[in-house]
């Protein structure tokens, strides 16, 4: 089931939709280097561990505060301004970062990475897959966009790793390996700015009335409770994606599994579930649910299962085997989630002028679970004894993940009657 081909994009819309997929990705290149060589990157920008622990939450701060004022930025101004101009900065924020800058500056460096590659940037890409696929194609696009800034995520990664390898293993082979990422953020941004149209979706013919337009449909956003709903959905996938980072340990502390048999699960556990698990969702969602918040709602029932069985589950090595099949699922289920939880903005037939605060305003929800989860889980961790501190993890996880189920039965009953009242309106003409 090839994910691409189901959108049925004609030619000009399939590139603007991998230019802007594959940019997605490739702005994080940055992050990559972070993820798989963590301790040469903290000595490379000659911070301790706390350091960099502040200047990565510094990132979801800034992200969390302007991801709504971002709303209006994003109906006033073309996705092709946005998306090349924050490649573009944040391209040289990283060249910035190969120099081993003060602290001051790695302040400012990282409270830039907040708008341009989340606040600004991540909510115009939403709103661009959202308005380049038809409204009943938003869950094949969605888990499409998933499934190509995965296959990018492995490539990358592979690309951090090799570099740091023929350089020699040091401090200088993560700058060369940041340097060699900001040159391909700085191409995407060049590739974004010359490929994708300029369109603005706000009719006006003045600045002044495109401002207020801008303003008044990010206002009617935050009053939309459909937004909130998808929002909030959302969050819920978000707090469960964020606690799948403590599996790995769980499997050590609790069960006792070799660290050389929790890497292999690990590997095969994120960037190749995330590959096939996101655009399967999508086309699922679309074709046999005909609508991802149906898809969503049985995903949900199935996590809520699955942690309730994690919860439950002896604590010893004889259930092992039972263990890694059921955190396995719960991977899956919620990369499948994250493939198509925005996809609801569109199947709501929101309009395009306003869709792009839809998307800051859906986002701002759905991400703050980065204001409080990883402080929580953290806190857990080191205050209770391992048994104790993973039940209380799954145990949130599994309230979120009912939060979530509620939220798309109600969604899934509004998006129906909407498409009712669009059928009858057809008929009647």
């Amino acid at each position: 089931m090839n994910p691409i081909k189901n959108l049925k994009f004609d030619k000009r819309t399939l590139i603007n939709f991998l230019v802007v997929a594959i940019g997605s990705q490739i702005i994080y290149s940055i992050n990559a280097v972070r993820s798989v060589l963590y301790e040469p990157f903290r000595e490379a920008l000659g911070v301790s561990n706390a350091q960099l622990g502040f200047l990565l939450s510094l990132i979801g701060i800034i992200s969390m505060i302007m991801y709504v004022p971002g709303g209006w930025f994003q109906d006033r101004f073309s996705n092709r301004k946005l998306l090349s101009i924050n490649l573009l900065i944040t391209g040289l924020c990283g060249f910035y970062l190969a120099f081993a800058p003060s602290y001051n500056g790695l302040l400012v460096v990282f409270a830039l990475f907040g708008i341009t590659q989340e606040a600004f940037y991540w909510a115009s890409v939403l709103k661009t897959v959202r308005i380049l696929a038809k409204d009943d194609r938003q869950g094949t696009a969605f888990g499409a966009l998933e499934f190509v800034r995965g296959s990018t995520e492995f490539a990358t990664n592979a690309l951090a790793m090799i570099i740091f390898t023929i350089v020699g293993q040091s401090v200088f082979g993560v700058k060369v390996a940041l340097g060699i990422d900001s040159a391909l953020i700085i191409l995407m941004a060049i590739i974004t700015w010359f490929v994708l149209p300029e369109e603005i979706y706000i009719k006006a013919d003045t600045a002044k009335e495109k401002n207020k337009l801008a303003l008044k449909g990010l206002l009617k956003v935050l009053l939309m409770k459909e937004v909130w709903m998808v929002g909030l959905a959302a969050s819920g996938v978000y707090t469960v994606y964020i606690g799948l980072m403590y599996f790995l340990p769980f499997l050590q502390n609790v069960y006792g599994i070799p660290v050389g048999m929790v890497a292999i699960f690990g590997l095969v556990n994120t960037s190749l579930t995330r590959m096939i698990s996101s655009p399967l969702a999508g086309v699922i969602g679309d074709h046999k649910f005909k609508s991802s918040t149906h898809f969503m709602r049985l995903a949900f029932a199935l996590v809520i299962c699955f942690l309730t069985a994690i919860i439950l589950l002896p604590k010893n090595s004889s259930f092992m085997i039972p263990v890694l099949g059921v955190l396995m699922c719960i991977t899956i289920l919620c990369y499948m989630l994250r493939g198509v939880y925005y996809a609801p903005i569109g199947e709501l037939k929101m309009p395009k002028e306003i869709s792009g605060a839809a998307m800051s305003v859906a986002a701002f929800i759905g991400y703050s679970p980065m204001f409080w989860a990883y402080a929580t889980y953290g806190y857990m961790m080191d205050n209770y004894d391992p048994v104790s501190a993973y039940t209380r993890i799954f145990s949130i996880q599994l309230t979120f993940a009912v939060v979530g189920f509620i939220l798309t039965f109600g969604l899934g009953k509004i998006i129906e009657r909407r498409k009712g009242l669009t059928d009858e309106a057809k008929q009647a003409a």
